[in-house]
């Protein structure tokens, strides 16, 4: 009864939202991968940040790692190509679509292709960028 009238207050009246407040009401953090597979570092990423898929290229496009087919992932870049070839200054895009957001950004010599249940920040989709080069290219902070 408390939680509904939690949920209510919160606006989150959609129950398949509901798997992930409670994810949030309990904090942990998920094991890191014990080997260097690039699925696993994927999977490790994706639930340390709370997304749902993560797709990394290089400024080329050549595609490095994903989680979806690959298909998609390069015709969501191409998406993103067409948007900074005609808004040469911008350097995030977001879109929304069937209740899902999906982020392009470049950091460093990579671009990023996140979906997300939520809107998330600069800040957020920095750390996410930060810690997939760390993982996938050893790069230090």
């Amino acid at each position: 009864m408390i939680q509904r009238l939690i949920f209510r207050l919160f606006g989150l009246e959609e129950s398949p939202e509901y798997h992930r407040v409670r994810t949030l009401s309990v904090p942990r953090q998920p094991a890191l991968p014990q080997s260097g597979d690039v699925d696993e570092i994927l999977h490790y990423l994706r639930e340390k940040h709370m997304v749902d898929g993560i797709s990394v290229f290089t400024d080329e496009g050549t595609l490095i790692a994903t989680t979806f087919s690959e298909e998609d992932a390069v015709h969501e870049y191409s998406v993103f190509e067409q948007v900074a070839y005609e808004l040469a200054d911008a350097t995030h895009f977001y879109v929304q679509r069937e209740g899902e957001w999906i982020i392009a950004f470049r950091h460093n010599s990579h671009i990023f292709v996140i979906h997300a249940p939520a809107y998330l920040n600069m800040v957020e989709l920095s750390a996410l960028a930060r810690d997939a080069e760390k993982m996938l290219f050893s790069v230090g902070w």
